[in-house]
């Protein structure tokens, strides 16, 4: 529901002028000692021509890919961090279906990175960055070279893992 609020305020353009934000409820409660990361959200999109969709590969993946965010929030809330992770993950991958002749395709690149990005920050949340999360990175940069270039650069980037006592 959120995300889809999100994405009708992206794509409407909405000139209303929010006031100032206030922290949403379950972001208050911060789990202060992992110092957990927050999450990026899908940009949405239509292209049409006579009413008809003329970007059915990106109107695939983003259907996909929404499912896929949704299954990873509701993961994050149950603090199955690994499992956000592989959905989050599954979501990246989504958009190589879509080609570079898609009148959505720019769209599409920025989401793959935004669940890309997800992807790495759901692994080092789960503690998991430098045992599992950089794998599924190095294999992303050879399944994906659209993206190659940004996630050899985020494999790079040190990232804080998240460490539970007892974890």
């Amino acid at each position: 529901m959120k995300f889809a609020a999100l994405t009708c305020l992206l794509a409407l353009g909405c000139a209303a002028k929010p006031g100032p934000a206030a922290a949403p409820p379950e972001l208050a409660q911060v789990d202060i000692q992992c110092g957990r990361y927050g999450h990026g959200v899908l940009m949405g999109g239509r292209s049409t021509r006579n009413g008809a969709s003329d970007a059915p590969a990106f109107d695939a993946a983003q259907a996909a890919a929404e499912r896929d965010v949704e299954a990873a929030e509701l993961a994050n809330e149950a603090r199955d961090d690994r499992a956000a992770a592989e959905h989050f993950l599954a979501c990246a991958q989504r958009y190589r279906a879509v080609p570079d002749a898609d009148p959505l395709h720019r769209t599409a690149r920025r989401n793959a990175m935004t669940c890309y990005r997800n992807t790495r920050w759901a692994y080092a949340n789960a503690g998991l960055w430098a045992s599992e999360g950089k794998a599924a990175f190095t294999l992303a940069v050879q399944e994906d070279p659209r993206h190659s270039a940004e996630l050899e650069q985020m494999l790079a980037t040190p990232v804080t893992e998240c460490t539970r006592p007892g974890a």
